[in-house]
């Protein structure tokens, strides 16, 4: 039995050398990446560190999750939708602010997405699942002429699926019903016989986002559409954190107790701007037409539908301020700090999932240090290890 020495030496040589180079070539041309790229706070740094200690590995996280990339052919689709909308839909007029203290947010976000703050809406919050069930079913099934409905999640389960039947009723009478559903966050519910029974009863239904392994060129999977909004008639809409899954069912496995969310239900002109940013989502998932009459179709109210609905002018000024893959960069999170540095007495946060950059958190902290009171609500526990740690 020979022993080759030399020749394993040269294997373990030429491997070391190749992985040398490998890690070497990975760093020279991410790293410049990106501080080209000039990722906002600390992030680039960190990335940058990752990839100088540990380059292979730090390469495979960056290639996954670095960039906000949604693949070339929908990330120009997404362009050219929401340059469409802006192009055809009404002229905004923009409303005073709602108190001088917020005077610079409407300005900022109208400059980034055409979104004007509007008056003469009603808001009515909802927080207990049984009214908001109730509210759904009572409203669709209330419903003459169109449906719009775009969920993140839709957990087909317990009080959901009277949902479900009531957008199975309202397409049985012939109304227009579009249903978009986050291709991830709904992936159970897209994969079962809901989609096909809606579809029989005229209801249209998209996946948004839709995942596959090589989708898009490698486009992250991880971004999503959150959103949660129902539109009724063009008169009645719900906007809010609740996605449409029952608490009483939904996760109950993960041991951090049912789901606390809210949702408005609104009237007024808010509602033009919510059926802009649903529309927008709807139409970048549009496998057919896509032109300026097409658009403009979809975003006009015919006139015997105003004059059915008379709606009460409510006092509430109200903006809708869309961010999320393929929107403006950072406007929710420029609005946010905005906020927190025009805030003269109370800033109350409550959210999930409490990440902040360097950025948001300092102008928290500011305006706790300036004498405003500063609530932030988390949950005990967290369903995201992740986000947990």
């Amino acid at each position: 039995m020979n022993l080759d020495v030399a020749g394993t030496v040269n294997w373990l040589a030429w491997g070391t050398t190749a992985v040398v180079s490998l890690q070497v070539l990975v760093q020279a041309v991410l790293i410049p990446r990106i501080v080209w790229v000039r990722r906002p706070g600390g992030s680039g740094i960190g990335w940058v560190l990752v990839i100088a200690m540990l380059p292979l590995v730090g390469a495979t996280a960056y290639v996954l999750f670095g960039e906000v990339r949604l693949g070339r052919r929908r990330e120009r689709r997404i362009a050219r939708v929401l340059a469409l909308v802006r192009s055809v839909g009404p002229d905004p007029l923009p409303a005073p602010a709602a108190s001088p203290q917020t005077e610079p947010l409407p300005d900022l976000v109208f400059d980034v997405n055409d979104m004007p703050t509007v008056t003469g809406n009603q808001v009515e919050v909802l927080t207990e699942p049984d009214e908001l069930f109730d509210a759904f079913v009572r409203d669709i099934d209330a419903a003459r002429h169109e449906i719009e409905v775009l969920f993140y999640i839709w957990d087909d389960q317990c009080r959901t699926q009277r949902v479900a039947e009531a957008l199975e009723r309202a397409g049985r009478r012939g109304l227009t019903c579009r249903v978009l559903l986050d291709g991830h966050g709904s992936k159970a519910a897209l994969e079962s016989e809901l989609p096909r029974r809606w579809a029989a009863a005229g209801v249209e239904v998209r996946a948004a986002l839709e995942v596959g392994l090589l989708r898009d060129r490698f486009a992250r999977l991880d971004l999503r559409n959150h959103r949660k909004i129902l539109i009724v008639d063009r008169a009645v809409a719900y906007a809010g954190s609740m996605n449409m899954a029952d608490p009483l069912c939904f996760h109950q496995k993960q041991g951090v107790g049912p789901w606390v969310d809210l949702m408005c239900r609104l009237k007024g002109p808010i509602i033009g701007s919510l059926r802009r940013v649903f529309l927008a989502d709807w139409l970048s998932e549009e496998a057919d037409r896509l032109d300026r009459e097409h658009v403009s179709a979809l975003l006009d109210t015919p006139r015997t539908w105003a004059a059915q609905e008379e709606i009460d002018p409510g006092e509430a000024v109200l903006q809708a301020v869309p961010s999320g893959p393929g929107q403006a960069p950072a406007v929710f999170r420029e609005a946010m700090m905005t906020l927190c540095f025009a805030a003269r007495q109370e800033v109350v946060l409550t959210t999930p999932y409490f990440v902040p950059d360097s950025a948001l958190l300092s102008a928290i902290c500011i305006a706790a240090r300036r004498g405003v009171r500063v609530v932030l609500i988390l949950p005990e526990k967290n369903d995201s290890l992740l986000v947990g740690l």
